[in-house]
């Protein structure tokens, strides 16, 4: 989202959903707004806890548990990700991601600072445990979940590179910030998503899956894409996405998957089709 309808678009998505907390407070900058928004998700999420802290990093199992409940079932989790949310590793190897975590936000700060200012305001909890295998016999490196914005979590294994563990970072920032696009600009009409008529191919996975999961996917692509070509170093072996080109091409499958489905109108409304139509601009540029 930050390559695709830049930065000041995004400010202002957080902005529009902060401002009846700002309450007479100046905003000049972007930490100016962080109080009002986490003070938003407060009220909008109450169920889970809201980490107002500068350490994003959630090292208590308390709370950790308590988060890990946004992966619970839903309708339309079709890779059933509740199950994939793992525990805890023990104190050494969990303090070895964390640094490895902490260093890859560095590399972020250092390469991007107006991406780095809005996962820094944007999220405000980071999950780091393992990744169990669900009944599909799949493992995930993270995740997000619409029911707690703010929360992301990661699994890190050793054999990812710096450069992986930044696009995890951007891949679940992502997520993010769609759904924070997506309580001030409706995407989606949920009645018939859960329907197999209305799905579509994923970028990522490149698989038919619900149609807001296919949207997403096909902006999480992009963000990682155009991430590479525009700031990204390239010089380290990746793991977690594929090649670019292998994704391009895949990317633009699922995006015309979409344009071309009969019931596409039934769940897309007009702004998820610009989300993706500025996906194919932007890749075919």
């Amino acid at each position: 989202m930050y390559n695709l309808i830049s930065f000041s678009q995004n400010i202002k998505n957080v902005f529009r959903i902060a401002a009846p907390y700002i309450q007479g407070t100046e905003i000049k900058s972007s930490s100016d707004l962080r109080k009002p928004y986490l003070d938003f998700l407060s009220v909008h999420q109450k169920e889970y806890p809201v980490n107002y802290s500068q350490n994003r990093i959630i090292t208590d199992s308390k709370r950790a548990q308590q988060l890990s409940k946004a992966f619970s079932a839903s309708r339309i989790n079709d890779l059933h990700q509740e199950q994939m949310v793992g525990e805890f590793y023990n104190s050494e190897e969990q303090a070895i991601r964390v640094a490895r975590v902490e260093l890859a936000l560095e590399q972020l700060h250092k390469m991007n600072f107006e991406l780095w200012d809005l996962f820094r305001l944007c999220i405000h909890s980071i999950l780091i445990t393992g990744s169990e295998t669900n009944q599909s016999g799949l493992k995930a490196h993270g995740g997000t979940s619409s029911k707690c914005i703010g929360l992301m979590w990661l699994t890190i294994n050793h054999e990812l590179s710096t450069q992986d563990i930044v696009e995890m970072l951007i891949h679940e920032l992502t997520h993010t910030l769609i759904f924070i696009d997506e309580l001030s600009h409706p995407q989606f009409r949920y009645d018939d998503i859960a329907k197999e008529e209305t799905w579509a191919l994923s970028a990522i996975l490149n698989r038919t899956r619900p149609m807001d999961k296919v949207i997403h996917s096909i902006v999480v692509a992009t963000e990682v894409m155009l991430s590479r070509k525009i700031f990204l170093k390239n010089e380290e072996p990746l793991r977690v996405h594929p090649h670019s080109d292998r994704m391009c091409k895949s990317t633009l499958d699922a995006i015309q998957s979409v344009l071309d489905l009969e019931t596409v109108e039934r769940v897309c409304l007009p702004r998820s089709i610009h989300l993706i139509q500025e996906c194919q601009r932007k890749l075919l540029a």
